[in-house]
């Protein structure tokens, strides 16, 4: 079961690591699937973690699948550049990252 700790409405990712950081229980732990993995460009990666609350071509591509189903499971995108690294949205039916968790790809080492 996959989990993530998401914070609502952060402006940036240096926001969202001083939550991570300092806040934790601000944040609420979701169980999550990834619909899509969408892999960016250095330069767009740091254009969409520099301001989480853009609205977004991807997110509003897919937004009406980003819910909460039944299970209590979000589906989330994941946004990276390397495959190793990389935030989940949860929009909740936005066109921006409205709920954002770090990811990493912890079978980076199998």
């Amino acid at each position: 079961m996959n989990q993530a700790l998401f914070f609502r409405k952060c402006y940036n990712h240096v926001e969202h690591q001083k939550n991570r950081t300092f806040l934790p229980e601000y944040g609420q732990t979701l169980t999550y699937e990834i619909i899509e993995t969408i892999n960016l460009s250095l330069k767009e990666y740091k254009v969409f973690i520099n301001n989480f609350l853009k609205e977004n071509k991807y997110i509003e591509t897919y937004k009406n699948d980003l819910v909460m189903n039944q299970n209590d499971k979000v589906n989330c995108l994941l946004f990276t550049e390397d495959n190793n690294e990389g935030y989940l949205v949860y929009s909740s039916g936005y066109k921006y990252a409205r709920y954002v968790a770090y990811w990493t790809n912890d079978k980076k080492n199998d």
